[in-house]
């Protein structure tokens, strides 16, 4: 029982508009009942009943319409001589029929309501010809105002939806912007910052070098990888600022990685991609770390045309994410890491496995084993539709992608 009332209650609630029509109807109800104070016992009770329709009629409005119909039509056997041509409640019925039922519904309503019209003027009620204009009018009238309302609700209510997909997509784009940025950040700092800590703690170590230059180098390296984060933190800030040159580069997907360096000129991007294989190759031999590196880029096939550009940026920053990690976790030596990197007309296959140091290697530093930088690519790998992988076992380290290039 008590769910029976909470469920009136809750379907009573939800039609609020309704409610304030039903109160309405209710009152002027009276009014017509009282105008035509039939002495027929029955009339009083089908009244009654018509009445107590009318005041459920939010919680089922559809089944109350009906109910309403249906007395209404009863109701001329009682009536008497003031028998009204046509009762609120049955204006009411065929609008809120329009609002909530089908097309075809409605209008066997309507038609219903012509038929038990027709009867009563044949057999209880002569109706002339006024009469029957005005019942004509007033129910298309009823049923017209319903299928207008249904349509402005329905034109809101596409309007709030479109609303809120708007909004949910601003929200989307801002997280991805936010992901994009984070990753900026984590590329052109975080590895930049891995380089100086390295060359830091070997210097403060005393660790023995095989180049005799080395010092020079290494500060040489220092003084780049620092310049080279200023640039960076300062279009970043650029980009925060809303600078619109900047906000132009990230519109057309660019990132540190894809914008083209004073080392690697303006060129294709399978050369970006040679260009920034070969010289973190030299600068991971440089500090002792010398692999094996394939790379295979298919022969006539149009990348620009053919690669997405959120698939062109992603790669170069993967690959740039997979030399730092080696720079940070590989051993040094002639066989330190190998690196395979396919590009096919469907798409880009990265593998790349290396042993994992000695214990006797110094460990990273907390700061530095963050790991959020894998976390990050493979989020987006994911939403371009790839999958990426990675694998820790017998001192072994396995990360595999494969993304497809559009």
């Amino acid at each position: 029982m008590n769910n029976l009332a909470t469920s009136f209650r809750l379907r009573y609630a939800s039609h609020s508009w309704l409610i304030a029509v039903s109160v309405t109807a209710l009152i002027l109800s009276v009014f017509e009942c009282v105008e035509i104070s039939s002495p027929n016992p029955f009339y009083w009770i089908l009244y009654s009943c018509y009445m107590l329709t009318i005041l459920v009629l939010p919680a089922w409005p559809r089944q109350g319409s009906w109910l309403m119909l249906a007395i209404s039509y009863l109701l001329p056997l009682f009536e008497g001589p003031r028998y009204p041509a046509i009762l609120l409640g049955e204006i009411i019925a065929l609008s809120v029929l329009a609002y909530y039922a089908k097309v075809w519904e409605s209008i066997l309503a309507l038609l219903s309501a012509f038929l038990a019209q027709s009867l009563v003027a044949d057999f209880l009620h002569p109706v002339d010809v006024f009469s029957w204009f005005v019942f004509v009018a007033l129910c298309g009238s009823g049923l017209l105002l319903g299928y207008v309302f249904r349509e402005k609700s329905r034109r809101e209510e596409a309007e709030k939806r479109q609303a809120q997909e708007e909004l949910a997509i601003a929200r989307l784009q801002l997280v991805e912007a936010r992901n994009k940025l984070a990753l900026r950040i984590h590329d052109s700092l975080t590895n930049n910052l891995s380089d100086i800590s390295l060359i830091a703690h070997e210097h403060a170590e005393g660790s023995p070098t095989e180049n005799p230059g080395s010092d020079v180098s290494d500060w040489r390296t220092v003084s780049e990888r620092t310049k080279d984060s200023f640039k960076q933190i300062h279009t970043i800030i650029d980009l925060l600022s809303q600078d619109l040159r900047t906000k132009r580069n990230l519109q057309t997907g660019q990132s540190p990685q894809t914008r083209q360096s004073p080392q690697t000129g303006q060129g294709p991007w399978e050369a970006e991609i040679s260009s920034l294989v070969t010289r973190l190759r030299e600068h991971h031999g440089q500090r002792g770390q010398r692999g094996h590196i394939s790379l295979e880029i298919a022969d006539g096939l149009d990348l620009p045309q053919k690669i997405s550009p959120e698939a062109q940026e992603e790669t170069l920053s993967l690959l740039t994410e997979i030399f730092a990690n080696i720079q940070r976790h590989a051993p040094s030596g002639d066989d330190s890491y190998d690196l395979f990197v396919q590009i096919g007309p469907e798409r880009i296959l990265i593998r790349q496995t290396n042993d994992l140091p000695n214990s006797g290697t110094r460990p990273l530093p907390e700061a530095e084993r963050s790991g959020r930088g894998l976390g990050m690519h493979q989020a987006i790998v994911e939403k371009l539709g790839g999958t990426m992988r990675t694998r820790l076992q017998d001192g072994h380290w396995l990360i595999y992608v494969s993304l497809p290039v559009s």
